[in-house]
């Protein structure tokens, strides 16, 4: 099968234009590798999508030590989908260092704009603690990254319970699964309100293996 021509020559053109007038370019080619990187992605073709959003993140990374304001949003959006990939591809390490970055500019841009940036922190915690659960003697650093994606998530969660829910509901889950492989309690205080929100919801709304108690017994395993 073909590889996403269209998105291989939007590539091309805008690399071509950004190696002519980078600055006016640069964003375009990035948005472009980010297209093509999830076009192969999607075919399978993992190798030649890692060189693609490699490339976007270099270049974001770039954008962004001139214009933080501008790029760091689109950078951390770079580093989120590298990380995904790199664990999908099974190399746990790189994908832990992009998402660790991803986290510490979440965590910069939480302090100046926390309503919009709280659920992709979340998000990314939530992400942290799913790549360390991968591996058995990770279950311990995996428990605070999720109980703090939780903690993160919950103001939006209590405000806007039905768009916030699926969010909320793999940190929710996976942390409980942590908390049964160490054998310990979950930490009940942390639950109590989530497991109340959804329990709040109306059969069409609710979503199957939301913890309902606080318990780790209440959560189907993923």
């Amino acid at each position: 099968m073909e590889v996403g021509i269209t998105a291989k020559e939007a590539a091309a053109f805008d690399r071509n234009l950004s190696a002519r007038r980078p600055d006016a370019f640069s964003p375009n080619l990035a948005m472009s590798l980010t297209t093509l990187a999830r076009s192969l992605a999607e075919l399978g073709q993992h190798e030649e999508a890692l060189a693609a959003v490699q490339d976007a993140v270099d270049i974001r990374h770039s954008l962004a030590e001139r214009r933080p304001a501008t790029f760091l949003p689109d950078l951390v959006l770079s580093l989120n989908n590298m990380s995904a990939l790199l664990s999908s591809m099974g190399r746990r390490e790189a994908a832990l260092d992009a998402v660790h970055e991803a986290i510490e500019i979440y965590r910069e841009l939480v302090v100046k704009s926390p309503d919009a940036f709280h659920p992709d922190l979340a998000r990314s915690l939530g992400s942290l603690g799913s790549i360390l659960g991968i591996a058995p003697t990770d279950w311990e650093a995996a428990a605070p990254a999720l109980s703090e994606g939780i903690r993160v998530l919950k103001p939006q969660f209590f405000t806007l319970s039905d768009a916030f829910a699926l969010l909320m509901h793999n940190p929710g889950c996976h942390y409980l699964q942590a908390c049964e492989q160490l054998r310990q309690e979950p930490d009940d205080g942390l639950l109590r309100e989530v497991a109340a929100a959804f329990e709040a919801f109306s059969p069409s709304k609710r979503i199957d293996g939301a913890p309902a108690d606080g318990r780790a017994g209440s959560a189907n395993r993923d």
